[in-house]
């Protein structure tokens, strides 16, 4: 999966079976002709073998294939995503958003249906797992079986094969409207660090950042965005249970979002039932 993608760089994850060297071999071009490879990482049990690669010097607003070289094996599937206009640059975005992905509701066969629309990222809103429910998590290994379980999920895996994701995270990563001082929050937090592709300070890998893609995006089109969810959630899709947006600051205790319009992320929340149909907004 790539995630936190800018106008020249994105970070990618991975995850092996037994420790070894992994690495990707990236470009422009999807028959790979010319492509770059980068420098390979290993990855260990500590980290339940998951691991995370930075590509820089990505072409901006273009189009990127990438796939995973495991020492010993196959290249992997070929996937891609698109990096972010340059900052200078007018264009057209559309990005798709959904949370609450919670374990007993797969399928998620709304990514099926985001993934139609070629979204130019996917906005994760929180709630990635659910660690309090269908069996609470208490354990570090507890809390990554949960991601794992979600990362199974095929119409997830389409959708991550050929986009990006920015994501935040809520409060079920944790519990239910957990508090800052709760005792497993950390563990949250490393489970959450492990599995997303987002950027980790290496003076202080467990740092929440904001990604600089919808940066811009927000400064310009936010605004008209939001004027128009009243339209795109007032009618109720088959399957759809429970569809709000609430205005507000993730207040538990780490937030991958500033405060106010012009920010990152946004604060923008939404609750839903992953198995909704896709309503769209032209921003």
């Amino acid at each position: 999966a790539a995630g936190d993608v800018n106008e020249d760089s994105a970070v990618i994850w991975l995850r092996a079976e037994r420790e070894n060297l992994l690495a990707i071999e990236y470009g422009t071009d999807p028959a790979f002709q010319s492509a770059l490879k980068s420098t390979p990482i290993r990855v260990v049990d500590e980290n339940d073998y998951t691991g995370k690669i930075l590509l820089t010097n990505l072409v901006p607003h273009s189009v990127i294939y990438y796939r995973s070289l495991v020492s010993g094996m196959k290249p992997g599937p070929i996937q891609r995503f698109v990096t972010a206009p340059r900052r200078d640059q007018e264009s057209d975005v559309c990005f798709a958003f959904s949370g609450d992905t919670r374990h007993a509701y797969q399928p998620f066969n709304i990514m099926d249906a985001m993934r139609e629309q070629k979204p130019d990222f996917f906005l994760h809103l929180g709630d990635t797992v659910y660690a309090d429910r269908e069996g609470r998590a208490r354990r570090l290994a507890q809390f990554r079986e949960k991601y794992v379980e979600n990362r199974r999920d095929g119409p997830t895996q389409r959708l991550f094969a050929e986009t990006s994701v920015l994501v935040v995270w809520d409060d079920h990563e944790v519990a239910d409207n957990f508090r800052a001082t709760d005792p497993l929050a950390p563990v949250g937090r490393r489970a959450f660090m492990d599995f997303w592709p987002v950027h980790q300070d290496p003076s202080d890998s467990q740092r929440f950042f904001p990604c600089d893609f919808p940066r811009r995006l927000a400064n310009r089109s936010i605004p008209r965005f939001l004027n128009q969810l009243d339209d795109v959630i007032g009618a109720r899709g088959r399957g759809i249970t429970r569809l709000g947006i609430v205005y507000e600051c993730h207040v538990h205790g780490m937030c991958r979002v500033d405060c106010g319009i012009n920010c990152g992320i946004l604060i923008l929340y939404a609750a839903t039932n992953i198995r909704g149909s896709f309503k769209e907004a032209t921003l």
